[in-house]
């Protein structure tokens, strides 16, 4: 996959329209809080120096396409 802060701005707002189309509006809202919620830690000292909302990989597996088999995986990086 590829991180957020490695994407270009258009990508990364075309990934974040991809994770709010597949997820229900709760479960998008929860994905956002997550990610904000690395800025707040890095800002108050906890956890890896380099921790961000941008440290999460989008990978995409297979072609998406309507009656096709395909998969989306969004983690955090620890690298």
């Amino acid at each position: 996959g590829i991180r957020f802060e490695e994407m270009e701005a258009a990508e990364a707002d075309a990934g974040t329209e991809l994770l709010a189309a597949m997820l229900s509006p709760a479960g998008f809202e929860q994905v956002q809080m997550v990610r904000a919620l690395q800025d707040v830690l890095a800002a108050r000292g906890i956890g890896p120096a380099d921790r961000n909302s941008d440290r999460y990989s989008l990978s995409v597996y297979d072609e998406p396409a309507a009656g096709a088999l395909w998969g989306l995986r969004l983690e955090r990086s620890e690298e």
